[in-house]
């Protein structure tokens, strides 16, 4: 079962990338705050996406922002999970995920 997971990831990536080749897939793929559910595996930063291959619990790679809570609340963690995404890079991918994704999905 796993195994099929892992190729549909694969082709949905590949659609992602795709899609970012044109404009008009630029503009749908392009980072914004939605109440919608996100997985990381499927933002449009094929790069970023590398550091997401290889996670054994997918559970921490989803971020629900359609969850009741309050929306200036939901905003400011889609803010902050954006700021670590784009520029906390550190050599080891594991730690930022561990150390500054996995906590922050948990408040």
């Amino acid at each position: 079962m796993l195994k099929y997971l892992k190729v549909f990831d694969h082709i949905k990536q590949y659609s992602i990338r795709s899609e970012m080749n044109s404009l008009p897939g630029m503009v749908k793929h392009r980072i914004q705050y939605k109440a919608q559910i996100i997985f990381l595996p499927y933002l449009p930063d094929s790069e970023l996406v590398k550091d997401f291959e290889y996670v054994q619990d997918k559970q921490e790679l989803v971020w629900d922002f359609a969850k009741g809570a309050p929306e200036k609340l939901k905003r400011q963690v889609f803010l902050l999970l954006n700021y670590i995404l784009e520029n906390l890079y550190w050599d080891d991918p594991k730690e930022r995920r561990v150390l500054l994704i996995a906590p922050a999905l948990a408040v």
